[in-house]
């Protein structure tokens, strides 16, 4: 699967950098890090191009086209990070243009992209037989039956996450991330967790501070769609992931934390 990314906002780069997994790409656990990363590997040969919008374009843009790339590479996926939201109305013309299968729009913050304009866009695509995505946030990404959509998920393993834990005497003995957060979060959650050596009743709060410490990219301001902050509904996804990893790794370990700090309402509404 090929890919070409359009970005702007500076937050964007970190999702950028989490595909290419570059060298000390992550350094959250400096001093400690032991390299958890190597196995997602790199996909720097998948992304054909790169388009980064300046940061000083005017407030409206009356014609998109005059900003955007005259030629695209033989790609699968636009992946759109925090443009200008006028950009995002020549997107469509410019994927039917180049033979695009789909389009990966998330958003951190509500002000990337309005839900009007979201809603314009996604039935412009449609028309277009071309297969859209609008997560918010991007780690809420989920499988919807979109081919493209959802290939792109497998292919990248990015997306809403997915982990592994191995759980010895009430303790994270080791762990693996399947499909990690966008931003790459998820790997830095699962190595905290495995150094932790602090009662039972603290994971939760433990875990919150692993996603606001790495840090979150999330926007802290609520969102008018979600009625709440992107942030929190990432530390919510997070957190669920964990709990969800503990449950498939031992349910007794599970009820047991259960008791001593019950799983947020929230968290467990995502899995639905």
């Amino acid at each position: 699967m090929k890919l070409y990314i359009f970005f702007q906002d500076p937050v964007a780069e970190k999702f950028v950098g989490n595909i290419l997994n570059y060298s000390k790409f992550c350094t959250s656990c400096n001093p400690y890090c032991d390299d958890c990363r190597l196995n997602f590997g790199s996909h720097a040969e998948d992304v054909l191009g790169v388009h980064q919008f300046p940061a000083d374009l005017p407030n409206m843009i009356e014609e998109p086209k005059k900003y955007l790339p005259t030629s695209i590479p033989e790609v699968n996926i636009f992946l759109v990070l925090g443009i200008h939201p006028d950009l995002l109305t020549g997107l469509p013309l410019l994927a039917r243009e180049f033979g695009v299968k789909g389009i990966i729009v998330p958003v951190e913050n509500g002000k990337w992209v309005p839900f009007g304009l979201q809603k314009q866009v996604e039935a412009e695509l449609a028309e277009y037989n071309i297969q859209s995505a609008f997560p918010r946030p991007y780690c809420s990404l989920n499988k919807t039956g979109k081919r493209y959509i959802d290939e792109f998920i497998d292919y990248y393993r990015i997306g809403k996450p997915i982990v592994e834990l191995e759980i010895h005497n009430n303790k994270f003995v080791n762990g693996r991330v399947i499909h990690t957060s966008p931003c790459g979060c998820m790997f830095y959650v699962v190595r905290q967790l495995i150094r932790f050596t602090e009662s039972l009743d603290k994971m939760e709060e433990k875990i919150s501070k692993y996603h606001h410490s790495y840090p979150c990219n999330a926007a802290m301001t609520v969102d008018p769609v979600l009625k709440d902050a992107p942030l929190h509904i990432g530390g919510y996804i997070h957190r669920f992931a964990i709990y969800d990893a503990i449950w498939r790794s031992d349910k007794q370990f599970l009820d047991s934390l259960k008791n001593l700090c019950p799983i947020s309402t929230k968290a467990e509404t995502i899995k639905t």
